[in-house]
């Protein structure tokens, strides 16, 4: 008999319904992929989150937290605020981009391509995580600035952007194009030293 959603781990839902998304994306999910990935028939899975687009925001919430705990263990190992940002990238490589044999990207950034078909409650919740992080990689920016090893010519918010647009961007397109270790080291020094004064 299929558990009731009070009597299943809430997590451990969404979770599996964040690897469907993050592996097919928004729209490739499917009622039955969900379904499947959870253990859940139709009326659990929608007792539970309402609606595909409330799972879905639910798992990009527990990415967004995923992200977060990687980038902030990044930014306190590091020696300097600009070799926590060098790391921030290393571990999108390390731990996020490639999942075993799938190369399955961030999901967020995968989930901006599909932005313009998807509904506007998913690209406003986008729209916060990317909001949410620029502000945390603007902070670490702003303190680069003060140890004198990133650039003072532009605002900390821009430089984020630029980041995370032009660098983390860039790193996961060559990743995806099964370019070398070589390739996605001298993308990442770019992006570094785009960064220098």
């Amino acid at each position: 008999m299929m558990a009731r959603p009070r009597e299943f781990e809430i997590d451990k839902a969404v979770e599996a319904a964040m690897n469907q998304f993050w592996e097919r994306g928004y729209e490739s999910t499917s009622l039955r992929h969900l379904m499947e990935a959870t253990g859940l028939h139709k009326g659990s899975l929608y007792k539970a989150f309402d609606d595909k687009k409330s799972l879905f925001i639910a798992a990009l919430k527990q990415y967004e937290a995923m992200g977060h705990q990687r980038a902030e263990q990044a930014f306190s190992a590091a020696p300097s605020a600009i070799e926590g940002l060098r790391q921030m990238l290393h571990s999108a490589v390390d731990n996020e981009l490639c999942d075993g044999e799938h190369k399955k990207g961030c999901l967020i950034i995968n989930t901006i391509v599909e932005r313009p078909s998807l509904p506007p409650e998913i690209q406003k919740a986008i729209q916060g995580v990317c909001e949410r992080f620029a502000n945390r990689v603007a902070s670490v920016m702003a303190l680069g600035q003060s140890e004198g090893a990133i650039r003072t010519d532009r605002d900390p918010l821009v430089l984020a952007k630029q980041f995370l647009y032009g660098g983390l961007s860039s790193v996961e397109v060559a990743w995806k194009n099964d370019e070398d270790e070589e390739t996605l080291d001298m993308l990442i020094n770019q992006a570094i030293d785009g960064l220098r004064p």
